[in-house]
């Protein structure tokens, strides 16, 4: 089969190459180099490799290297429901990344792992197979819920994910930086689905040019969508290196400081600020309140403020904070008519994140356990 090569190929080639490759390095930078939402970096990873799969895919179907028949389609290389869950999970860690991992997260991830598991299968099961499902199941339906799925999962997730980052009060500056990331994230993921939702559902209606196999891998229709993805993932890569590195900058200006040393009337000044805040605002119901966002929302250098509360409150922030959220646990546990409530959801309500934490503070600062302390009371 003789295959000439035109400027169009080497410029759709190269682009993907320098696609992957921007990811790989995006990721790798991302692991390694920017401490401020690493864990929020992990999940966001998961969703590059998984653009980077499809990408590559989408060049070896361009170049003619699979799915040029039955026998070379339907490989594992299809990731496309793990989009929405990556990028949520990503926010969250931003947002909340002390937050444990409930095992009822897990959830989210059952059918992005499910769908290799079924290419698998057919690939295993060989030509065959392949051909009785393309004939039976893809064609009659199939494919269809595979891309109205793949749209509406990453416009389901994408407006979760934006949900929980505008509702976070009170803001940081880093989350606030956070937040213009996503939206940028966002709109880069909306263009492109709606692009390639136009071109997959409603050009083969117009146009009837998919409906015999071959024609369906139409050069133009695969250059098409390897441009697209090529440049939603240069973008993305780009714009999140930025971000990270102007929260890492942020971060470390606010925490480089050689001296410490703060005068005793700013330091009883800053001790009041904090105790003001604590009792009027109440942020430490929050379960994701941290020592970064306290010291935003007071405008004091963090490690100031954790000098202060150490030197006037001889305690470390998570004590103090957690004395604030006992406190609060025993009010409710004490209210009338608050008896219907379980001691985990008293837990969750007063800013633990955790019934086993609930459980082992309380009875470290009052020494019984919260249901003691109610049969007590």
């Amino acid at each position: 089969m003789q295959f000439s090569v035109s400027l169009i190929d080497i410029l759709v080639i190269s682009l993907a190459g320098a696609a992957v490759l921007a990811a790989c390095i995006t990721s790798w930078f991302l692991l390694t180099r920017y401490p401020t939402f690493r864990r929020a970096n992990y999940f966001f990873v998961l969703l590059l490799a998984a653009l980077v799969v499809f990408e590559i895919a989408e060049a070896l179907i361009y170049g003619n290297v699979i799915h040029t028949s039955i026998r070379t389609a339907y490989l594992p290389i299809d990731y496309t429901w793990l989009y929405g869950p990556a990028l949520y999970f990503s926010v969250r860690r931003m947002v909340h990344p002390e937050d444990p991992w409930k095992p009822k997260y897990w959830l989210h991830f059952i059918l992005p792992v499910l769908q290799p598991i079924y290419l698998i299968v057919l690939t295993i099961g060989g030509a065959s197979l392949k051909e009785w499902f393309w004939i039976n199941v893809d064609q009659p339906w199939f494919s269809d819920v595979d891309n109205y799925y793949t749209a509406f999962a990453m416009l389901a997730y994408g407006t979760a994910a934006w949900r929980y980052m505008h509702n976070t009060q009170p803001k940081t500056k880093t989350l606030k930086l956070a937040e213009r990331w996503l939206n940028e994230i966002l709109l880069i993921f909306l263009g492109c689905g709606m692009l390639l939702l136009v071109m997959d559902m409603l050009v083969p209606d117009l146009v009837g040019i998919f409906t015999d196999y071959s024609l369906w891998n139409a050069r133009w229709y695969k250059g098409t969508v390897t441009l697209i993805y090529s440049l939603a993932i240069a973008i993305t890569c780009f714009r999140t290196l930025i971000f990270n590195q102007m929260a890492d900058h942020y971060v470390a200006q606010n925490t480089r400081k050689e001296d410490y040393a703060i005068a005793p009337d700013q330091l009883g000044d800053y001790a009041t600020q904090l105790t003001t805040y604590l009792e009027q605002e109440k942020p430490y119901l929050d379960s994701g309140l941290t020592l970064q966002s306290t010291a935003d929302a007071l405008d004091i250098p963090a490690r100031h403020l954790s000098y202060v509360i150490n030197e006037k409150f001889d305690q470390n922030f998570s004590e103090l904070i957690n004395t604030y959220r006992v406190q609060a646990a025993c009010e409710i546990l004490t209210a009338p008519g608050n008896n219907y409530k379980s001691v985990l959801d008293i837990g969750l309500e007063a800013g633990f994140s955790s019934k086993s934490t609930f459980n082992r503070v309380f009875k470290q600062v009052t020494g019984q356990t919260p249901s003691q302390y109610r049969s007590n009371a």
